[in-house]
């Protein structure tokens, strides 16, 4: 769980986690590439640049407020499973 934190940049690729909680966070550039993520939530976390998430395995995800993850510019999804919800 990472709450209420602010971060330029947050490497945490090939992360291995059951649960991974982001919450009231801030982050420029986010690298979630080579995780294996049982679920993943996202409250109210702001990205302002990129999101990485290339060949990462989430079992489930949820978001509620912070960035539009569809609207994001430097969202990679190569070779992930996610779902971004609607």
């Amino acid at each position: 769980t990472i709450r209420k934190s602010k971060a330029s940049r947050l490497d945490a690729s090939y992360l291995n986690t059951a649960h991974l909680v982001l919450d009231g966070s801030e982050f420029n550039h986010l690298d979630l590439s080579y995780g294996r993520i049982g679920l993943m939530e996202m409250n109210n976390t702001q990205i302002g640049f990129s999101l990485d998430l290339t060949h990462c395995q989430v079992n489930d995800f949820k978001q509620t407020g912070g960035t539009s993850l569809k609207s994001l510019g430097g969202l990679k999804l190569d070779g992930s499973n996610i779902n971004l919800p609607q």
